[in-house]
């Protein structure tokens, strides 16, 4: 059940993003904002951060909730893959989910 849960998270998140960008170039107010590896952004109004770091080596956006994390999930998404974990801790995380871009390749992490 969890791990439908979980697809059923991601499938609504990848469905969502096309949409999503569509609307932010039909408004034509929207600018394109380049952040540099450390740099943090926050959504106004929502408690999500992303932060520009190195994952494996890769230039990487890792999106999270603020606030307490243990419990919660974040995403990691890099030129090749989409990583979604789920922290166990405050500091913290596990990979529950590996998707590559360009490829039906995914892998689920099983607890254990």
């Amino acid at each position: 059940m969890k791990r439908r849960l979980l697809l059923s998270f991601v499938g609504a998140v990848a469905l969502l993003a096309p949409p999503a960008a569509a609307l932010g170039v039909q408004r034509g107010g929207s600018d394109v904002v380049t952040i540099r590896l450390g740099e943090i952004v926050k959504v106004s109004g929502a408690p999500v951060g992303c932060v520009a770091r190195l994952q494996a080596g890769s230039r990487a956006i890792d999106c999270r909730r603020i606030g307490a994390l243990r419990g919660t999930y974040g995403t990691i998404l890099t030129g090749s893959k989409a990583l979604v974990v789920r922290f166990t801790s405050s500091d913290t995380g596990r990979v529950v989910f590996v998707a590559h871009h360009g490829s039906t390749r995914t892998r689920t992490c099983k607890a254990g």
